[in-house]
């Protein structure tokens, strides 16, 4: 009987740890962010996050798309580039690896280009960059929350009327005429910014 118990036991512990693993890997016990928390950031951040901005579109390839967020460690989480109709993407790139060897050189970069974004978007308090699907913004990313990732969308020009009403929606925030934060639902798509406007 007391095998049994301790069985028992083992099984139960086993299940909550790999219940908790799951639900940990799903972004349940990350940090929420309130839009006033993320305005404040982006208002004390401003000059940073430009700085990636300039830096990202003085290097990017006119003939490529790119999307890349910095990973943990020596790791890209994720590198997506689009190039002539044709898309590379990988996830977990070790930094000196074949893949990521591989990577820069369809878009002609260096370890150097690397670090300098990663240094860049630590300093600017953000993780990603992309201007992976509009031509005109780009997209930083500021924290993942969940499956969830809140972005700072600059536009190269002011925003007309139509299209900042377009953009000031449940998953939208226009902070100015240029700057739009936005909350991508990953793949559940479901959630929206936490303040009421």
């Amino acid at each position: 009987m007391k095998q049994f118990i301790l069985f028992s036991l083992f099984i139960l512990f086993l299940l909550l740890g790999i219940s908790y693993s799951f639900l940990n890997s799903l972004g349940l016990f990350d940090k929420e962010y309130s839009t006033n928390e993320i305005l404040k950031e982006f208002n004390d951040k401003k000059d940073e996050i430009y700085e990636v901005k300039k830096y990202f579109e003085k290097i990017k390839p006119i003939d490529s798309k790119i999307d890349l967020e910095i990973g943990e460690n020596n790791t890209l989480f994720y590198f997506n580039i689009w190039k002539k109709e044709e898309l590379h993407n990988f996830s977990n790139v070790e930094i000196n690896s074949k893949e990521y060897d591989s990577l820069l050189k369809i878009v002609k970069w260096n370890d150097k280009n690397i670090n300098e974004l990663k240094n860049l978007l630590k300093n600017a308090n953000c993780i990603s960059i992309d201007q992976f699907n509009k031509e005109d913004c780009l997209n930083i990313g500021f924290k993942r929350s969940g499956l969830s990732k809140y972005y700072f969308r600059l536009f190269n020009k002011p925003l007309n009327d139509s299209l900042k009403s377009n953009l000031n929606s449940e998953r939208s925030y226009l902070i100015n005429d240029s700057v739009v934060l936005y909350l991508n639902g990953g793949a559940i798509d479901s959630e929206y910014l936490p303040i009421e406007k």
